[in-house]
């Protein structure tokens, strides 16, 4: 009887866990479900902005092109044509 007895302490203490368990996890669920809905729009909307400012650099790189001469054209930097650049 006495191992009966100590069993059901045992399942009772693992009972309580897993009620507190039970009881705390969806609500830890849904914080970080709303969370990490929070982060993808704000992901979303930053992706929008970098998406404009690429167009908008695309755009003056055409006009700025349009406006130069061909012969005008600068250089390539050092890393295209495979020299160090050297910083004082």
């Amino acid at each position: 009887m006495e191992i009966f007895g100590g069993m059901m302490v045992m399942m009772a203490i693992l009972g309580l866990f897993v009620v507190a368990v039970w009881l705390v996890l969806p609500f830890a669920v849904f914080a970080v479900k709303a969370k990490m809905e929070r982060a993808l729009d704000l992901l979303e909307s930053v992706e929008q902005r970098l998406g404009r400012v690429e167009e908008r650099l695309a755009r003056l790189e055409e006009a700025r092109g349009a406006r130069e001469p061909a012969s005008a054209t600068p250089a390539a930097p050092p890393e295209e044509t495979g020299q160090e650049s050297v910083r004082p």
